[in-house]
């Protein structure tokens, strides 16, 4: 307020005389010198989270940091700080399922190094001993019963990129899932393409993508004294003809980012963040 203004303002009054007739904000917009008292009222009942949307949506703002100041508040005793908190409900945040308990580990940690921003949108199955969901034809059935059920959350399935993913994928494509529920197949990866496989066919050098890449590979498998990648074929898929592979001693590689990630120089989180904009941009859009 000015310092020879009124001591009070009628309701709108204050817009009008000292924010809208300031000379820098009708410089900026001069079609709001023609505001009258009415458009005063309505600026001066808008809501505070209004304008600071609007403010964040201006693009020179982005930069620019929010500070909430409400302790003041909470200390003397006008709001309990517990309330200034608001969840997200189940229609706001996703639920991940996994075909097994590591693969969750990987990604809760992963999320929380290179994804913090927007961790709080994203649920995990809780980790018990007898994880439900260990393999893919476990899924499958899982994904078949959230079918039959009116479910809320936002489900997403997320396979391995190798055979039994695919398989798996197919098979959940071929059911009528309700729109809340999505499946995603772990991308292709470069260093995949050149791969040390062991098999019936001896030692090789295989393109691994498709038939062997399990959420391991997009951990930093060059860290520390561990041994290069290598991949077993297991067992073969006649309806695919191919065979299903997996990634030797993967615990080696699973350990060394527990320990190493985000603790210590030099691990690399790179193909992790590839990941999760994969699975962030399967998330976006429209459900239901």
């Amino acid at each position: 307020m000015p310092p020879d203004g009124p001591s009070y303002f009628d309701f709108g009054e204050y817009v009008i005389s000292n924010i809208i007739a300031d000379p820098q904000c009708v410089r900026s917009a001069p079609d709001l010198a023609g505001l009258e008292h009415s458009d005063g009222c309505f600026v001066d009942n808008l809501d505070p989270y209004i304008v600071l949307r609007l403010l964040a949506e201006n693009p020179s703002n982005l930069d620019r940091e929010v500070a909430w100041r409400f302790s003041d508040l909470a200390e003397g005793g006008w709001i309990d700080e517990e309330s200034l908190y608001e969840g997200l409900t189940a229609s706001d945040s996703f639920l991940l399922v996994t075909e097994g308990s590591s693969d969750t580990s990987i990604l809760k940690k992963s999320l929380e190094l290179v994804e913090l921003e927007v961790a709080d949108f994203f649920n995990f199955i809780d980790m018990g001993e007898n994880y439900p969901f260990t393999g893919t034809g476990n899924v499958v059935r899982f994904c078949e019963g959230l079918a039959k059920i009116n479910i809320q959350n936002r489900v997403l399935i997320i396979l391995d990129n190798d055979t039994a993913g695919k398989a798996a994928a197919r098979r959940l494509r071929d059911l009528d899932l309700p729109p809340q529920i999505r499946t995603i197949v772990l991308p292709d990866l470069e260093k995949c393409q050149q791969i040390l496989t062991l098999g019936p066919n001896g030692d090789s050098v295989e393109n691994v993508n498709g038939r062997a890449a399990s959420i391991e590979f997009f951990l930093d498998l060059s860290y520390g004294s561990v041994p290069p990648p290598t991949v077993r074929w297991t067992c073969y898929d006649q309806k695919q003809d191919a065979y299903q592979g997996e990634l030797v001693d993967k615990e080696i590689y699973v350990r060394a980012f527990f320990d190493a990630a985000g603790r210590r120089p030099g691990y690399d989180t790179l193909c992790l963040t590839y990941l999760w904009d994969h699975i962030i941009s399967r998330c976006l859009g429209k459900w239901g």
